[in-house]
């Protein structure tokens, strides 16, 4: 699948073609944006630069296997090296889909391939000390059987992270990230030093500067979930991207719509998107 944007639109490309249905899920086009942007302003009216600044953020909706161990593999990590670690594993171990505009494509591989491996095969791409976590996980989601970790998307949010968090590598935000991208819990709020200094500032004062915890995770989430409910997850994305921003490290192609002079372009403009596929 090859996405790109063109006057405002947001085209795709798929191999084979006709999978415009696959990349609508995957892009979560079912969701009205400026129906969210209108609740999340009746929660929060100081969000409305935010808003304008990344109009048209979305939730990717990732397989669960995919969304596990690219999470894991994020754990202290950077994006460029994140991107190569993860797009190695699916050259070397994944199935080839096809090429499309001249781009080999690859599946993310099987889990059982990826249990078959031993770290070493990892760390030549610059897994680091989390190809011991990938591999140990695959094998024991061998364990568990097939379909075990699509079931966690039934079994509720406080079960699923709990059963997320006994595997190897996998601990709270690890947890949070794979059940909002990957097990679409909504509401799940991966929370890190960026979004616990954001929500913390906005909603929650007595946080800030404390150690971030299970009790001040909790308290954070539950700040997210009380104020914004199902999608809560989808306001720390906006928080968390525009917090990044702020520290540069954010790529410059995603800063597009970055810009404080954009106060009187109405929120519903951007969201286009929706009607591109």
């Amino acid at each position: 699948m090859a996405l790109s944007l063109s006057d405002g639109r947001l085209r795709c490309k798929t191999t084979p073609p006709g999978r415009e249905a696959a990349a609508r899920d995957l892009l979560a086009l079912d969701v009205d944006l400026a129906t969210l942007y209108a609740q999340w302003l009746a929660a929060d009216p100081s969000l409305a630069p935010i808003l304008r600044r990344w109009a048209g953020l979305r939730i990717m909706r990732q397989q669960p296997a995919e969304a596990l161990f690219s999470f894991i593999c994020s754990a202290c990590n950077t994006v460029g090296k994140i991107e190569r670690s993860v797009a190695a594993l699916c050259r070397r171990w994944g199935v080839p889909l096809g090429v499309l505009d001249g781009l080999p494509l690859y599946g993310f591989p099987e889990i059982s391939g990826i249990a078959a491996l031993s770290p070493g095969d990892l760390r030549a791409d610059l897994w680091g000390y989390r190809a011991e976590y990938a591999v140990g996980t695959a094998r024991a989601l061998l364990d568990r059987g097939d379909g075990w970790l699509a079931s966690l998307a039934q079994a509720g949010l406080p079960e699923a992270r709990a059963e997320l968090m006994r595997l190897p590598g996998v601990g709270r935000k690890v947890a949070d990230c794979v059940l909002l991208f990957g097990l679409r819990y909504d509401e799940a709020t991966p929370i890190d030093v960026h979004v616990a200094r954001e929500v913390g500032a906005r909603y929650l004062p007595h946080a800030l500067g404390r150690a971030l915890g299970r009790s001040v995770h909790d308290d954070l989430s539950a700040a997210l979930r009380d104020r914004f409910g199902a999608r809560a997850g989808w306001v720390q994305q906006y928080l968390f991207i525009d917090a990044l921003s702020r520290g540069r490290s954010v790529p410059t192609w995603l800063c597009r719509n970055h810009r404080e002079d954009d106060a009187d372009v109405a929120l519903q403009h951007q969201v286009e998107d929706q009607r591109a596929l």
